[in-house]
């Protein structure tokens, strides 16, 4: 124990999302939260023009300010520090959103803070859905394909424009500039631990799932480099570090930054984390085999498993991905709440948008409420959710939504109905590739804001994939997350499974609501979905079909 550290001990957990930032503090003997916070960065999500110079943003462009970042930090640290005094504060832990990239000058700090690069917006952080890189991705993607890659079908052979190097090779081709300052390229899940603790490490988590990052063969050859573009190799040079598994201890706090937050400089960090990753300790899963739905406007599936396989449907597959000693999988829904938003802003009816009002409830509620009132099958529908492509089975961005079975009969909670099923029709689509992969699933866990808002949802999904889902009360279980990072790295330099094990026992308690299959819908729901992945095939091979749709698109929006 340091000078001055208190034998009360408590450990900090940081969320750092799109918008904002919420932190944890938490009792380490026991896991009870002492204190609860968020705030929102100043700057938001900078995507028409940049702060002070007003230079113009393409499309498809997402920056942040990385100031934004240690303001909130430090506003949310000295909140809790009214609540908690600095000698009991033990460690801190972070997470951050993934894949979001920091550039850093030869002196360590931000290089959109250099007044040489302030008016460039190559310099500035590209969040993680900076979209602009997608012609680098498509072009990673083929060389990937091409050179029959044998890692590539860990990523379900598939390349997103969110990643580290669709990214970083956009930079290097469009700003070779801003390139060649660059002295370090970080996901901002590691500039939060390095601007803590001065020392440069990295997550081998989120390095994993966007980075093609493997501990044995560490990044992509520099060979396979060169084919992205000549003269690209040398981006390895930019990617230094020591690379740490979660849970391991980044070092202690600098003088600079214990004076600005408030704490002591002995105060441990641990390495970053990937927000959607560390969700999944947040809620005390340790055990092989445990799948977690993360539920909102899409759809994260994080699945943990002492197997190590390939098969389609995931978007990656990395060992110690969420903790160490296990493997990660990773797939994906891109629009589930969002198309559920879209039905209700764009296509409810103005008679039961009033209906709603005088009811005191949101349209979305209203509309869990008329199609909760509908038995299994009685739509006459099947629809496919692809409003945002696919990133499944399929692994196809182009492909789009689809309703078949419309009759005049056909009403609003109908559709809304056959959207939810839709959803949740895929999702058991997906559970199927892990089963028959051998990857077994034998829990399922459901946490955000879908899953604790829509009961209705909720057993669809349980009747559709004839599985218990386990709901559970945790508000933020990304910060809390964080939280048991912190003590992990408290204890180990190492982070390990028996650490996190122990931990998670000691530190994650809720309440949990199961939903539980009904026998006769799910049978309903098993005939169904026989209708649905035939559906499902027919559209999936006619993909050149919503190629010509997007092309006659594209034209008209065009015309002048």
């Amino acid at each position: 124990m340091g000078k001055g550290m208190s034998a009360n001990r408590y450990v900090c957990g940081y969320d750092f999302g799109t918008l904002s930032c919420r932190i944890s503090v938490n009792r380490l003997e026991n896991g009870e939260t002492v204190f609860e916070a968020s705030a929102d960065y100043p700057h938001a999500v900078i995507t028409e023009a940049l702060p002070e110079s007003g230079a113009r943003l393409p499309r498809d462009w997402a920056l942040q300010d990385p100031e934004d970042y240690l303001e909130v930090m430090t506003r949310l640290t000295r909140l809790a520090l009214e609540q908690v005094p600095a000698e009991e504060i033990a460690a801190i832990g972070t997470d951050f959103t993934n894949c979001t990239v920091v550039a850093l000058g030869s002196d360590g700090q931000p290089l959109c803070a250099d007044p040489a690069f302030r008016a460039r917006p190559h310099a500035w952080p590209k969040l993680w859905k900076h979209h602009a890189a997608q012609d680098c991705a498509a072009r990673i993607e083929r060389i990937l394909k091409e050179e029959n890659v044998d890692w590539f079908g860990w990523y379900g052979r598939n390349v997103s424009s969110e990643w580290l190097f669709p990214k970083l090779l956009q930079v290097y081709e469009e700003d070779r500039a801003v390139y060649d300052a660059a002295a370090v390229f970080l996901e901002a899940a590691d500039y939060i631990p390095y601007w803590l603790t001065g020392k440069l490490t990295r997550n081998s988590a989120t390095l994993g799932v966007n980075a093609f990052y493997n501990p044995q063969r560490g990044y992509p050859s520099a060979a396979l480099l060169e084919r992205f573009s000549p003269g690209f190799a040398r981006v390895l040079e930019k990617l230094g570090g020591q690379v740490l598994p979660v849970g391991s201890r980044a070092g202690t706090l600098t003088p600079e930054a214990a004076d600005r937050l408030g704490l002591l400089p002995e105060t441990v960090v641990a390495v970053g984390h990937g927000d959607s990753e560390i969700a999944a300790i947040g809620l005390g899963m340790t055990e092989p085999g445990s799948m977690l739905m993360v539920m909102g406007t899409s759809t994260c599936y994080q699945m943990i498993h002492e197997t190590e396989r390939a098969f389609d449907g995931v978007c990656a597959i990395v060992k110690d991905g969420m903790i160490p000693g296990l493997t990660a999988y990773e797939s994906g829904q891109p629009a589930v709440g969002d198309s559920f938003s879209w039905f209700a802003d764009n296509l409810l009816p103005e008679d039961y948008r009033r209906q709603a009002e005088a009811q005191g409830l949101s349209p979305l509620a209203y509309l869990d409420r008329r199609c909760g009132a509908l038995r299994p099958g009685e739509s006459g529908l099947i629809a496919l959710d692809w409003l945002n492509g696919n990133r499944s089975v399929l692994m196809n961005y182009h492909l789009r939504g689809a309703i078949l079975g419309l009759s005049l009969d056909t009403k609003p909670e109908h559709i809304y109905r056959s959207l939810i099923e839709a959803t949740a029709f895929n999702a058991r689509r997906i559970f199927d590739g892990y089963e028959e992969a051998g990857v077994a699933i034998r829990r399922v866990y459901a946490a955000g804001g879908l899953a604790r808002k829509s009961p209705v949802t909720m057993q669809l999904y349980a009747d559709i994939l004839g599985r218990p889902i386990y709901v559970t009360s945790v508000a933020n279980s990304s910060s809390l997350g964080a939280a048991v990072c912190a003590a992990a790295a408290l204890e180990e330099e190492r982070g390990s499974l028996e650490t996190f094990q122990r931990l998670c026992g000691q530190m994650i308690h809720y309440d949990t609501t199961v939903y539980t299959p009904g026998p006769k819908a799910a049978a309903v729901y098993d005939e169904l979905y026989l209708a649905f992945l035939e559906f499902h095939d027919l559209m999936g091979k006619h993909a050149a079909l919503y190629s010509k749709l997007g092309e006659i698109q594209k034209a008209a929006t065009a015309f002048e």
